[in-house]
């Protein structure tokens, strides 16, 4: 195999790889497993790599016009630049705030102790907002496990009545934490076991021991009409 030849199949695997490899990169470099879409705010990374299908478009471009046939370059290039770009224009989508005032906000209307400095970040989540932090300092994190123990605000499972009154695309989305705490105003009260017809505002905690993870939704609105 002559060195075009070697140079476009590099370029041709490149053009398919460089996309997940992109992806997979954005999410590590955005902890997404613990930040969730917020971590995606790194998928500019797709603007760099797409150079690579970019370059199997011009290879395949210029040996064209040698009569040497490279269509599976220009094609594969064309569709994984593309799809790339697209990819990336969705992290200028994602603008979440990093700077922790979804957790002193939480704070203040729950009434309960939120760790503040630590590495956090919140976005618009469907009907509400929803905010991860990631507890990292050992100190913080045991001074917060034990608090969390001893409150009885926290349970490690909801009421019935304070589950159904959650959203559904929530409740499976925070399946496997291991505390939770629900809040309802205006009647201000914790994990409700019956909630009269109205109007309520959630403000819904968990936190999961293992991955040091508090996650909380907020300015959610139940309506209830029994």
């Amino acid at each position: 195999m002559n060195r075009v030849k070697v140079l476009g199949v590099i370029l041709f695997i490149g053009a398919i790889v460089t996309g997940p490899l992109a992806f997979w990169l954005a999410g590590i470099l955005g902890n997404v497993e613990i930040f969730g879409l917020a971590g995606f705010s790194y998928l500019w990374l797709m603007f760099p790599f797409s150079l690579v299908p970019l370059a199997s478009v011009v290879f395949g471009v210029l040996f064209n016009r040698k009569n040497r046939i490279k269509n599976k370059n220009v094609i594969t290039g064309i569709a994984a630049t593309l799809f790339m770009t697209i990819i990336g224009f969705y992290s200028f989508a994602i603008q979440p705030d990093r700077s922790g005032a979804f957790l002193r906000e939480a704070s203040s209307k729950t009434g309960i102790v939120l760790p503040q400095n630590v590495e956090s970040a919140s976005y618009a989540y469907f009907d509400g907002r929803i905010g991860n932090a990631l507890i990292k300092d050992d100190l913080t994190r045991q001074t917060f496990e034990t608090a969390i123990k001893g409150d009885k605000r926290w349970l490690d499972d909801l009421p019935a009545a304070s589950k159904g009154i959650l959203p559904t695309h929530l409740r499976t989305q925070l399946i496997g934490y291991d505390y939770y705490c629900l809040h309802v105003e205006p009647t201000n009260v914790y994990n409700p076991t019956i909630l009269p017809a109205g109007e309520y505002s959630l403000t819904f905690l968990s936190y999961n021991l293992t991955k040091k993870q508090l996650t909380i939704f907020d300015h959610y609105t139940a309506v209830l009409a029994y």
